[in-house]
């Protein structure tokens, strides 16, 4: 199993060889009532999602865990507008896909179940054929600007955000123990469908960014924290007779970004800009509902049986013109 540790490892290896990363910060502090400031990056993105299922409500025993993972180039785009009396909007969209993907999947279950500790599963692929579908990451927020003094402002702000990423494994290899423990292995065919991995996470928060100047040269800092509302996990299981569709309806869950950039002026209205964060949506757990994929009918529920939460680290590089 990759570690998400060497995720980010490889997000700052592509970033040392120019694969321009991804979380832009934009810079309002300068801007007249009024501005308009629009910004590009080219970047990449770590990404860690996990899927959990529970052995029933309440419960913090895991069935079955699949972690999937990627590393991937993203673009990035940016729109600040500031308003009059120290009002701003600011909106931000991340869109990923391709790059490097991998999933395991484990499982805890049958006649040669030890117990629930992770080294002891009895059932686990893996699928270093994965790929990103998608991954997309947007917010809009009203803010405000507060000076502190003629060279640093704190925005403080509020807003709604949007989280949406899918993985698809094919093929792959497994250790299963239904005749012994992990005594069952062999080969899925290449490129046959195994399973596709989506996440939901509609969320609302509120943040705090600083900015300070000095002569070219622009800092920022920025923190945000809110929670998940509405949030969603679907798991289609292909190669089940019949295939099945697994709908986690996820309750709230809190979620957390940082972030950090660097700007520097190069031309009166042009700025160049690197920027880096790290966002984490915490465990949510919810209701389970099992399908036939094929038919569309309602197989099963299971309450407060899933569980899901989602890690993405980001660099950029990009431009930014204001107007």
């Amino acid at each position: 199993m990759q570690s998400f540790e060497k995720l980010c490892a490889g997000v700052a290896v592509a970033a040392v060889f120019g694969i321009a990363p991804s979380l832009a910060q934009h810079n309002t502090i300068t801007m007249a009532d009024g501005a308009i400031s629009l910004s590009g990056a080219i970047g990449v993105v770590g990404i860690e999602g996990r899927e959990v299922v529970y052995a029933g409500t309440g419960s913090t025993d895991v069935l079955s865990l699949l972690i999937w993972q990627s590393v991937a180039p993203m673009l990035t785009t940016g729109l600040d507008v500031s308003l009059p009396e120290g009002w701003t909007i600011a909106a931000k969209a991340q869109v990923a896909l391709s790059g490097n993907s991998y999933m395991e999947d484990y499982d805890w279950f049958g006649s040669f179940f030890v117990n629930y500790d992770f080294d002891n599963w009895t059932h686990r692929s893996q699928h270093p054929d994965t790929n990103l579908d998608w991954f997309f990451n947007g917010s809009i927020a009203l803010g405000h600007d507060f000076a502190i003094d003629e060279n640093v402002t704190v925005n403080l702000h509020g807003g709604f955000k949007y989280t949406d990423v899918q993985w698809a494994a094919y093929g792959g290899s497994y250790v299963y123990s239904f005749t012994g423990f992990r005594a069952d292995t062999g080969n899925f065919p290449d490129g046959a469908p195994a399973i596709t991995y989506r996440q939901q996470f509609p969320a609302v928060f509120l943040g705090m960014d600083t900015e300070i100047v000095r002569d070219q040269w622009t800092f920022g800092l920025g923190a945000q924290g809110g929670v998940t509302f509405n949030a969603s996990g679907a798991d289609h299981h292909w190669m089940r007779v019949p295939p099945l569709l697994f709908i986690d309806n996820l309750g709230m869950a809190p979620i957390v970004s940082l972030s950090a950039s660097a700007e520097y002026q190069v031309a009166e209205q042009v700025n160049l800009f690197i920027a880096g964060s790290v966002e984490k949506v915490f465990l949510g757990r919810g209701d389970t509902e099992m399908y036939d994929n094929d038919t569309g009918v309602l197989l099963g529920t299971y309450p407060d049986s899933a569980g899901a939460e989602l890690i993405s680290a980001s660099l950029s590089a990009g431009v930014k013109g204001t107007f």
